[in-house]
């Protein structure tokens, strides 16, 4: 009926073809409209993770060329695609194929302002989705610690990406040929709960890097609530130079801990107690005489700064990178071509680990090998 009044009325327009697109094009937005309904009732189910990623602050727009000329992160599409042409140069197949689907999910989330994981998921990555769900089903509170298996934290802050996907540590193809003298590093260390991860791996001393003192204090009992051994919290930030900077007050409200960022300079009423000191890893290794066996960092978009004052000793020990590029455009598209240039063989994979998010714990995986 539609389509006959449509062939009607085209008799009096000038253009029949570019009218009769139109309305195709209408009618497949509606179509895809009523389809994204369909789908948010089907997985009614889900309504809690919905609640949860409503809460991310993550704009997938930014990684798209739109957002990235809006922010002034590019100037035109032809630096945009050199961006990208640079992201995916040199990479071996398995590497190309897991960074194009993390691209292909991030496009395909920007059009949406609801984020319906299954719209994007294969069946393969559905079933890791219920896994994730069903994790958090298993935690327990015991006492004064909250217990998932044979974990144990002092808050309930257990994140998939460590406790389902190992912060991508099982990726490293070099991980066997890590020495006993070589030190891990972990920046962003949070309440050391990436500790307990990194012990299923390897028996190395870790250092972890952690600014906010609340932070520091649940770490500590992380660490002796699971008897860790070796373990060392150093309370900086890592940087490019030795300043003194500044924290959000962005720990969830519940727990008062979680992500912290660093800011230039103190905004109106921020807690001057929020104020950190900065320091440079390749000062902190040549103080104290280290070998360095992996850098792991997710410090809120400020890893940039982390590898510029890590220069020396990634040239001088080629240790492994899982590097957290998720946060912004310059971290997901710039880091690879920089760790790149500096011409030591590094080969490099993407690594995204959790299923509910298209973009969130999106890793970069640097080696040599």
């Amino acid at each position: 009926m539609y389509r006959m009044l449509l062939k009607f009325i085209s008799l009096f327009v000038k253009d029949k073809k570019a009218f009769l697109n139109r309305f195709d094009a209408v009618e497949r937005n509606k179509s895809l409209i009523k389809q994204t309904r369909s789908e948010m009732l089907k997985f009614h189910h889900l309504k809690p993770i919905w609640s949860e990623i409503a809460k991310i602050k993550n704009n997938y727009k930014n990684f798209t060329y739109e957002g990235a000329l809006e922010n002034g992160d590019v100037s035109n599409y032809q630096e945009y695609l050199k961006n990208k042409e640079c992201l995916f140069k040199n990479l071996q197949d398995e590497a190309s194929k897991n960074l194009s689907e993390i691209i292909r999910k991030i496009d395909l989330a920007s059009k949406f302002s609801v984020q319906i994981p299954e719209l994007y998921l294969s069946n393969e990555e559905k079933i890791q989705l219920q896994k994730e769900q069903d994790m958090k089903k298993r935690i327990e509170r015991v006492d004064d610690y909250y217990k998932l298996d044979n974990y144990k934290l002092p808050v309930n802050f257990f994140q998939e990406s460590l406790f389902l996907y190992n912060n991508g540590m099982h990726k490293l193809k070099t991980l066997n040929s890590i020495k006993n003298d070589e030190v891990i590093i972990d920046v962003g260390f949070c309440i050391a709960d990436s500790a307990l991860v990194i012990r299923k791996f390897v028996d190395n001393k870790i250092i972890g890097f952690e600014p906010s003192e609340k932070n520091c204090e649940f770490a500590l009992k992380t660490i002796e609530m699971n008897n860790l051994k070796n373990v060392l919290i150093e309370k900086y930030a890592l940087g490019e130079r030795n300043e003194t900077l500044y924290l959000s007050d962005d720990a969830t409200e519940a727990f008062d801990v979680g992500a912290v960022a660093i800011i230039p300079s103190p905004p109106a009423l921020l807690d001057p107690k929020l104020s950190c000191r900065v320091i440079t890893l390749d000062e902190y290794v040549k103080k104290h005489n280290l070998k360095i066996g992996l850098i792991k960092s997710d410090i809120e978009g400020f890893e940039r700064y982390l590898l510029n004052g890590a220069i020396n000793t990634i040239k001088e020990q080629k240790p492994r990178l899982l590097i957290s590029i998720y946060h912004n455009y310059h971290d997901f598209y710039k880091i690879k071509p920089w760790i790149e240039n500096l011409n030591l063989g590094y080969k490099f994979d993407f690594y995204h680990g959790l299923m509910r998010d298209p973009l969130l714990e999106t890793l970069l995986i640097a080696e040599i090998y």
